[in-house]
C-alpha cells in the first residue's frame, strides 16, 4: 500500500506544481469566506502553506475570529493561537509555526483545515506520509468540523485508505464545497 501511496504522492505534486496557486487559493478563500459554517465558527485551525499548497492566509485579516496553526513536536502536533504581533517562526520541516503556547483544550476548535496532496470524494486524504494530522484528528472533538481546501484537479473518486487514515467532513475547491460525511448532510 505504501508503494501505491508514494506513486500517488509523486503524481499529486506534479499536478499541484502546474496549478496557478494564487488564483485557485483566492477562489477557495472567497468560497470559505462566504460559507455559513465558516461564518459561524469562532476558533479555526489553518495550516501554513508549504511550496504549492493552497494558502488560506488572506483570511487572517478577519479580526473577530481566533486562528490557530499547528506546531510539530516529536511525533505529534498541537495548535497554537496565531497572534499578529508575535508572528511566525520556522519550525520542523521548514514549516512556519506561530509563536505562542499550546492550546490545552482542543474542544474549542470549531473548524479545522487540513492539508492534503489529494483527496477523494469520500473525504479520504492523501497526506505527506508522516501521520501528524491522522494522530491529531484522533484527539479532536466530534463537534469539530474538518475540511481539505484543494484544487479540483486533486479530487479523485477513490484513494487507498488504511485503518489509521482519518477522513474529513468537507472538501472545498475552486468549484465549490463537497460534503463527504453523512452526519453533516444537513449543513
Amino acid at each position: 500500500m505504501e508503494n501505491i501511496k508514494a506513486i500517488l504522492r509523486k503524481n499529486a505534486k506534479i499536478i499541484r506544481n502546474n496549478i496557478e496557486r494564487d488564483i485557485v487559493s483566492s477562489q477557495i478563500n472567497s468560497i470559505i469566506f462566504n460559507w455559513n459554517i465558516y461564518k459561524k465558527s469562532q476558533n479555526i485551525m489553518f495550516f501554513h502553506p508549504v511550496n504549492t499548497e493552497i494558502s488560506l492566509l488572506e483570511l487572517l485579516q478577519e479580526s473577530n475570529k481566533n486562528f490557530y496553526f499547528p506546531v510539530v513536536e516529536g511525533n505529534s502536533m498541537y495548535p497554537v493561537l496565531y497572534e499578529q504581533e508575535k508572528g511566525f517562526k520556522t519550525g520542523r520541516y521548514n514549516i512556519m509555526e506561530p509563536v505562542g503556547n499550546k492550546l490545552s483544550n482542543y474542544n474549542v476548535l470549531d473548524l479545522i483545515f487540513v492539508p492534503a496532496l489529494a483527496v477523494d470524494t469520500a473525504g479520504s486524504r492523501l497526506g505527506y506520509g508522516k501521520g501528524y494530522y491522522d494522530r491529531f484528528l484522533e484527539e479532536i472533538s466530534a463537534q469539530s468540523i474538518t475540511v481539505v481546501p484543494i484544487p479540483s484537479e486533486l479530487i479523485f473518486k477513490e484513494l487507498p485508505k488504511e485503518k489509521h487514515d482519518k477522513s474529513v467532513d468537507y472538501i472545498i475547491s475552486e468549484n465549490g464545497i463537497i460534503t463527504t460525511n453523512a452526519r453533516l448532510l444537513g449543513d
